[in-house]
């Protein structure tokens, strides 16, 4: 009872600023917490409470698709709750309300290390070890790349207006990857961080100015330039950025609290009718129902997935020759 929870959740974020590229995730969740489980001290929660906790969390509906109900019902997430019942709205998906419960998980460890509280008595109603559903981001196939790259307005009839005013639309898609690269990590880069060492071209990720953020600390990381890159004219482009006195790679695009310069790119790329350019009737559908999610991020998974087959061959060979 030495300190109020109100207290302990603002020393957790203390530390979480310092820790993590995004602390407001922490925030807002653990605010859903303490809002619902509404007790001045940690310690007097109940495992009846969390039970509670638990089965009203998961009427939480979607704060994309219900906008309005979270602006008008502020931080009224018992409200907000109420309303998800009575109308039947569309709740979180199981990855979402994982990955809350986890941060929640974190701030009641905190609490546990700092003795605020005897035990994490909501670890013991869910067990976050234990994948509770599949991943539902998936990589994209070759057609649909192909479709992307050959079909689509960005790269068809904008190419040469986009080449000049907007060369994120152009570039971004095709380092990401090729690079495997975080789309914030690309948006934010500089021209002073990419660098040639030894003839290779690289990029260097990093936070080292004040509007760049890296997911953690073993994010900074250099990356050499993909030939395929090379060969499309990335170094053309760069130099031509750098003739302009252009500090960042991609000027054109704005920074956004807490979001970056990755936000304003990531909804122009995941807008409806410029997938419908280039994905099919069916891939939409799936995105719509939320079964799928095709974005940005999903050209990370491309990248990781060559790699381990590149991996599993150089394996195979190496046993086949007796090599490590």
């Amino acid at each position: 009872y030495s300190k109020k929870a109100s207290d302990i959740f603002l020393d957790f974020m203390e530390k979480k600023k310092k820790e993590v590229e995004e602390p407001f995730r922490y925030e807002r969740d653990i605010k859903i917490f303490l809002s619902l489980t509404n007790k001045e001290y940690l310690i007097d929660i109940s495992h009846k409470d969390m039970e509670n906790f638990l089965n009203d969390f998961m009427f939480l509906p979607n704060q994309n698709k219900n906008m309005k109900l979270y602006k008008e019902n502020s931080e009224d997430f018992r409200k907000i709750i109420a309303v998800s019942k009575k109308e039947k709205l569309i709740t979180l998906d199981n990855t979402t309300i994982k990955n809350k419960l986890i941060n929640i998980n974190a701030f009641l460890d905190y609490a546990i290390e700092f003795e605020y509280l005897d035990k994490n008595r909501l670890r013991y109603k869910i067990n976050l070890s234990e994948e509770n559903t599949s991943d539902k981001r998936k990589e994209y196939y070759n057609e649909q790349l192909h479709a992307l790259f050959y079909k689509s307005s960005w790269y068809t009839k904008e190419l040469e207006n986009n080449l000049k005013d907007n060369p994120s639309k152009i570039w971004l898609p095709l380092i990401l990857l090729f690079t495997g690269c975080r789309l914030n990590e690309m948006a934010q880069i500089r021209l002073s961080q990419i660098e040639i060492k030894d003839s290779i071209n690289f990029f260097r990720i990093d936070d080292k100015y004040p509007d760049q953020k890296l997911k953690n600390k073993t994010s900074k990381r250099k990356i050499p330039i993909h030939q395929t890159l090379i060969d499309l004219g990335i170094l053309d482009f760069i130099d031509n950025q750098r003739k302009n006195n252009k500090e960042r790679l991609f000027e054109e695009l704005y920074y956004t609290n807490n979001k970056g310069y990755g936000q304003a790119f990531s909804k122009r790329f995941n807008d409806k009718d410029f997938k419908k350019e280039w994905l099919s009737k069916s891939d939409i559908a799936k995105i719509e129902e939320e079964d799928i999610l095709l974005d940005l991020h999903s050209f990370r998974h491309n990248f990781s997935g060559s790699l381990k087959g590149l991996i599993e061959e150089i394996a195979k060979k190496s046993a086949k020759e007796g090599t490590v």
